[in-house]
């Protein structure tokens, strides 16, 4: 067998045992090289890079995101109906606020115009249910399309 001169204490970058060390990420526990251990802070690239941006932490942060074209606002401390546990619809915050009591679970705040961002009370409507929602947005559809859409049981809505 050949003697393998570049493995181990034959490494000409062999640097007193450190190469041989095993390095762990201390966010995430994955196994990460010499050198992110040093230049890294100790933490793998996605550890790196991601944890300083997220949330509050980036710069263009401004207290709310949007999601799936809804204005979601940061309240951990909220007690009512939450997104990630974290943060609160716009919308359902001013509904909640003019109503002057908490949403319901079953209760879904309904856009008129269907721009989900314009959160203004005047666009809002309350459904009391799901079934409720869904009745309103087939009217809406309805209204621009002309036809009649069926339900299961064959009838017309």
């Amino acid at each position: 067998m050949k003697k393998h001169y570049n493995k181990g204490k034959n490494n000409p970058r062999f640097k007193d045992g450190r190469t041989l060390k095993k390095y762990y990420c201390i966010i995430c526990d994955k196994k990460i090289s010499y050198n992110s251990a040093i230049y890294s802070n100790a933490r793998c690239g996605k550890c790196a890079i991601y944890p300083s941006r997220k949330g509050k932490n980036n710069s263009q942060y401004k207290g709310q995101i949007v999601h799936e074209g809804y204005v979601y606002i940061y309240m951990p401390e909220y007690v009512g109906k939450k997104w990630q546990n974290k943060y609160v619809k716009r919308a359902n915050l001013i509904m909640e606020k003019h109503l002057g009591r908490y949403l319901k679970p079953e209760e879904i705040v309904h856009h008129k115009n269907e721009n989900r961002n314009e959160d203004f009370f005047e666009n809002l409507k309350l459904c009391k249910n799901q079934k409720e929602h869904k009745k309103v947005e087939n009217q809406k559809r309805n209204l621009k399309t002309g036809k009649f859409i069926k339900n299961n049981k064959g009838g017309n809505l």
